[in-house]
């Protein structure tokens, strides 16, 4: 039997996004119910009083985030390979496959999240400036 990988992506709180937080559980290859992963992403109400060094610590803290979370799902994908190559009963590797499903699926969505924090994140450090970071010359 596989054993359960632990959500990194638990109590994950992101700053400066809007919040999403999954609908239900994913059950783990033990059939067991695992916590969802949550995002916290509420947005800071003076993001325009921040100083380049908070925003600079979320960028930091986001990138720090994303990291984990493409780990996780790396090990999650493995322990469903792992799962589909298993020698069990097809009921029992057909939920093992679908709660191992579940789980990629819940870790891919805070990763898509964590990335669009990390955009807005870098858009709102740029500023008004940002745009002076392309060159419009060919």
């Amino acid at each position: 039997m596989v054993s359960s990988i632990p959500s990194l992506g638990a109590g994950i709180s992101i700053p400066g996004a809007a919040t999403q937080a999954p609908d239900n559980a994913a059950v783990s290859e033990t059939g067991t119910a695992a916590q969802p992963q949550k995002i916290n992403t509420k947005a800071t109400s003076g993001a325009s009083a921040e100083s380049s060094d908070d925003s600079s610590d979320i960028v930091k803290q986001l990138k720090k985030q994303i990291a984990q979370l493409q780990k996780q799902l790396q090990q999650q994908q493995q322990a469903l390979q792992r799962i589909q190559s298993s020698e069990q009963s097809a009921d029992a590797k057909a939920a093992a496959i679908a709660g191992a499903q579940a789980q990629i699926t819940a870790t891919a969505a805070a990763l898509q999240t964590a990335t669009a924090a990390l955009l807005q994140a870098v858009l709102a450090q740029g500023g008004s400036s940002s745009g002076s970071m392309v060159s419009t010359s060919a």
